[in-house]
């Protein structure tokens, strides 16, 4: 069976059984059961650029998360949680309708992979550490995923020619957030400073990042702007963050780093400029979760791009 309908099928039976979770759980919630705690939880996100006309550049990304909060942390001062995904991601250029290289802006490229992580969080400080592997070119299925995908509501498919070549990738990431509140609940406004790291073949990049918080919203903790499980305290609250992203090296414009011979690749853009606004609303083991996604020009012939993300989770 190929590859990208094992991901498919995958994904549609874990969204089934998520939402219809969702549903039973929403009639059988009691005021009580808010307060109760959880250790685990699966998060569904799905990325896409449809909700702004756009079908260019980073047009859909689709994860499966699992989170366990470990009960014996080895920290008397925070907790510890461990997480898997899965994901898969596609890229195209702004001119869909031609078949000639000459036309693009950026290369055709997917990426399939696993990633896992381990986080720290305490009273006012949070650590994230994140290893991830995947595939990358056409071994990932995104030209199938699509073509299945817009076949089955009319819509043209892109010809995906001089994709990325196939390669393989091993990617490192650290988060680290230093936290201020500003003012209590029931608004309560708090200040994040978000520096991170990432490192490997698939990208390397330095982003510092500030976040503004405002709403009802928990301690780090428990909150689930860090996707933290556990104590299930109501939240609703709105972000914004802006970040300033350090580009040494991103393959899914300029292809492996130790040697690639596709097509068509394009340089990098070395400074780019992030936006992100979410609104997030909690009610005991369910969340949701919608987000708008910003980035400027990430190589010289492209431009900047828009995505709107949604996410579900249930704990349990």
């Amino acid at each position: 069976m190929p590859l990208v309908l094992i991901h498919t099928r995958l994904l549609m039976v874990c969204s089934v059984f998520l939402i219809c979770s969702l549903l039973s759980a929403q009639k059988n919630e009691t005021p009580l059961s808010i307060a109760k705690t959880s250790t685990h939880q699966i998060e569904l996100r799905h990325d896409n650029d449809f909700f702004v006309f756009r079908d260019r550049y980073y047009t859909t990304g689709s994860f499966i998360t699992y989170r366990n909060a470990l009960k014996n942390s080895s920290f008397s001062n925070g907790k510890e949680q461990l997480e898997i995904a899965i994901l898969q991601q596609y890229y195209t250029p702004n001119n869909i309708k031609s078949n000639k290289v000459e036309d693009f802006d950026r290369p055709y490229v997917g990426y399939l992979g696993i990633s896992t992580g381990w986080s720290f969080a305490g009273n006012s400080e949070f650590l994230l550490f994140k290893v991830g592997t995947g595939m990358m070119g056409p071994i990932a299925g995104a030209e199938e995923f699509q073509g299945l995908f817009h076949s089955s509501g009319g819509i043209d498919t892109p010809p995906w020619a001089a994709q990325i070549k196939n390669s393989v990738h091993i990617n490192f990431q650290t988060t680290y957030a230093k936290e201020w509140q500003l003012a209590l609940n029931p608004m309560s406004v708090r200040i994040a400073l978000k520096p991170s790291l990432a490192f490997g073949t698939k990208d390397i990049y330095l982003q510092p990042e500030a976040v503004l918080y405002f709403g009802k919203r928990n301690p780090i903790t428990s909150s689930s702007a860090y996707n933290q499980i556990g104590v299930l305290d109501r939240e609703f609250y709105f972000s914004f963050g802006a970040a300033y992203r350090r580009v040494l090296h991103n393959s899914l414009l300029e292809g492996h780093p130790r040697h690639d011979s596709s097509v068509f690749l394009v340089e990098a853009e070395k400074g780019l400029v992030l936006f992100n606004y979410e609104f997030v609303y909690r009610a005991g083991r369910n969340t949701y979760k919608l987000a708008q996604n910003y980035v400027s020009k990430e190589s010289e012939a492209t431009k900047a791009h828009i995505t709107f993300g949604f996410i579900i989770a249930r704990s349990f």
